[in-house]
């Protein structure tokens, strides 16, 4: 299943990993433009590259810079898929590789053969918009996610606010870094939250929760109000986003038991995580049925993603 969700009057999505496997492609019929200096091989894993000439050359020199940083930071070195296979192209024309269809998701013809797409919009383009940059990190996270965890290469694991949150939260710190100016942050597009202001947090396991999740802003919020809870009990802020970001999904949790594994990992239920959530002044603003407070939760400008992972 794939899904774009849409931000800022339909100027960009952001789009996240695709659970669902598409047809296998035949050989690319359209004509691509690859860059060089382009990684070929993340960790054990080929590379193989379908950049379309519909792209701006500014942004597939872009792309090959985020690539090279990307496959130094995460690796992909994995027994769970064996090859990725990259398709890119400018939304202002028709779908150009056979049986590929457009958005941006990880998807691929077997659990072995994974694909990242990315139909990048003309009008982020047309305004410089960082998402044409930050989905590439995010895409790329999906990948590394799978990388590690073996239930959700599997589909045997499928809890949305960890997967897309996560991705998501990453994402964000990335540009933050590389892209963002120094007075703005990447984490304003993510401030959807009203949903949080009276849900309940477990409706955000699911996907079906996509109508009151817009950009991710909820799962973002959960993320980032986890790390904040790991750092209230000794961790630094780095070592709490690794240990959400990596360390819990190298567990290989499941949906049947991830809530064990989270209480084993981060010393607390989920249940009471979802209450600390609802109820703290942490987190919410004053009063706390006001709803929750974005401002609470954003990580540190200093925070880069190398301490994260190194």
């Amino acid at each position: 299943m794939k899904r774009t969700v849409v931000l800022c009057a339909a100027i960009f999505s952001l789009s996240f990993w695709s659970c669902g496997e598409e047809s296998s492609p035949t050989t690319p019929t359209a004509t691509t433009l690859v860059p060089v200096g382009l990684p070929h091989v993340s960790g054990t894993i080929p590379i193989t590259y379908n950049l379309h000439e519909s792209l701006p050359s500014e942004w597939t020199e872009q792309f090959a810079t985020i690539m090279k940083n990307l496959v130094v930071l995460l690796p992909l070195n994995t027994t769970n898929f064996s090859k990725v296979t990259v398709y890119s192209w400018n939304d202002s024309i028709a779908e150009p590789y056979t049986n590929v269809s457009g958005g941006a998701y990880i998807g691929g013809s077997s659990q072995t053969d994974k694909w990242m797409v990315l139909e990048i919009p003309n009008l982020e383009f047309k305004h410089n918009h960082l998402h044409q940059y930050s989905v590439i990190a995010h895409e790329y996270f999906h990948l590394h996610q799978l990388s590690i965890h073996s239930a959700m290469s599997t589909q045997d694991f499928s809890i949305k606010w960890l997967m897309e949150g996560a991705a998501a939260a990453f994402e964000s710190v990335y540009t933050d870094q590389y892209h963002s100016p120094s007075n703005q942050t990447y984490f304003d597009a993510q401030t959807s939250v009203d949903f949080l202001v009276d849900g309940d947090p477990s409706v955000l396991e699911n996907y079906s929760s996509q109508n009151v999740d817009q950009n991710y802003s909820s799962s973002v919020f959960l993320v980032l109000a986890l790390v904040k809870e790991l750092m209230k009990s000794g961790y630094s802020e780095a070592d709490a986003f690794k240990s959400v970001l990596t360390t819990f999904p190298a567990q290989n949790p499941t949906d049947s038991n991830w809530k064990s594994v989270f209480e084993s990992q981060f010393g607390f239920s989920v249940n009471d995580f979802y209450n600390v959530v609802k109820t703290s002044a942490d987190y919410r603003r004053i009063p706390v049925t006001a709803g929750v407070d974005v401002a609470k939760v954003r990580p540190s400008r200093s925070l880069t993603v190398q301490s994260i992972f190194d």
